[in-house]
């Protein structure tokens, strides 16, 4: 899956609180075309949650999936470190 990139304008638009919603929907229209051209994100996406245990490992419904060349994709998620862990 393509790395998704903010240009300059996008950056300027972060900074700029006024305008963080068009900031997000642009970040939205460029995920949503992303798994448009990678169909098969969405299969991964759904695999992996079904590794998920509420509060220990969790995966959004639009998270990053990194479709690899060797028959497997890199998921994107939430994993729960307690602070006595630290």
């Amino acid at each position: 899956m393509p790395m998704l990139l903010m240009d300059a304008k996008e950056l300027e638009l972060l900074v700029d609180s006024k305008a963080s919603k068009q900031l997000k929907n642009n970040i939205k229209r460029r995920i949503e075309k992303t798994l448009k051209e990678e169909p098969d994100a969405k299969l991964y996406l759904a695999a992996a949650k079904k590794h998920q245990e509420e509060g220990k490992l969790e995966v959004d419904g639009n998270a990053v999936v990194s479709i690899g060349t060797d028959n497997g994709a890199y998921v994107q998620a939430w994993i729960w470190v307690g602070n006595s862990e630290i």
